[in-house]
């Protein structure tokens, strides 16, 4: 009589691509490269004590303490600023954060959100008691910019920015309010090239001019999207980006116009 060989239900239904290891190469014994050149560096420019080295192509003289630790990036680590959270499983990366807490917006611009939106209040009274809504419609324009304005504040005031990972898709979702400027992207892992963050102008408050953050993603086909605009701090920009490629491991390579 014939007996088949007896297998364990669960290893018989295991996804083996579950139990992979997230960086396959990051314990294993790897040679050091410059940053700047990537050109392997020789031993003898290499000093383990005080943890730098030289590179004898570009002569450039660098940290490898976080080049070790992290091989897919040839830049320093972020560490977790206030105000993100962050959940990564072996398999999922999760993170958010508050946009009250990191988003670009003065306080005075609320203040005038609510300044403009209250100036506005007595004319619509007497429009709508008077029944005159031709006068409505001759400040149409002054309504949807107060509206627009106050719509902005509470979402600053009450969104979160989720951003979930698996190894299928990066998905960015705004809750619980929709954005015009700030939109949801659902992104398949296996279309991206690399990111960046991107400094840019925001706005002007009093005639001064504000900045923000963006994280840009490449696309494998070199189009650019923007992932998440408004960032007022970088730390937190860069931290996000750094986060994303080390789960998807990308490698991080230079690119135009970049903060660093």
């Amino acid at each position: 009589m014939n007996h088949e060989e007896y297998k364990d239900p669960i290893e018989q239904y295991k996804d083996d691509d579950l139990f992979r290891p997230l960086f396959p190469d990051a314990d294993a014994g790897h040679q050091l490269k410059c940053p700047k050149c990537e050109e392997l560096v020789v031993a003898e420019n290499i000093n383990i004590s005080k943890a730098i080295a030289k590179c004898s192509n570009c002569s450039s003289v660098f940290s490898f303490d976080h080049s070790t630790r992290y091989p897919y990036r040839n830049k320093p680590e972020v560490f977790q600023p206030e105000g993100i959270e962050m959940l990564r499983l072996r398999n999922e990366l999760d993170i958010d954060f508050k946009w009250r807490n990191s988003k670009s917006m003065s306080g005075f611009f609320i203040f005038f959100a609510i300044f403009w939106n209250v100036m506005l209040l007595p004319f619509i009274g007497v429009a709508i008691m008077s029944g005159q809504m031709a006068f409505l419609l001759g400040i149409s324009a002054h309504l949807l910019v107060g509206i627009g304005m106050l719509y902005h504040s509470i979402s600053i005031i009450l969104n979160t920015t989720f951003i979930s990972i698996d190894k299928y898709d990066l998905i960015v979702e705004h809750r619980p309010l929709k954005h015009f400027f700030h939109r949801d992207r659902h992104i398949a892992c296996n279309d991206i090239d690399q990111l960046y963050v991107k400094k840019y102008v925001a706005g002007k408050t009093n005639n001064e001019v504000r900045y923000a953050h963006k994280i840009v993603v490449i696309l494998k086909n070199g189009d650019e999207l923007d992932l998440i605009k408004g960032i007022r701090n970088k730390e937190k920009a860069l931290y996000i980006e750094q986060e994303i490629e080390l789960f998807l491991q990308i490698k991080d390579r230079p690119v135009e116009g970049e903060v660093k």
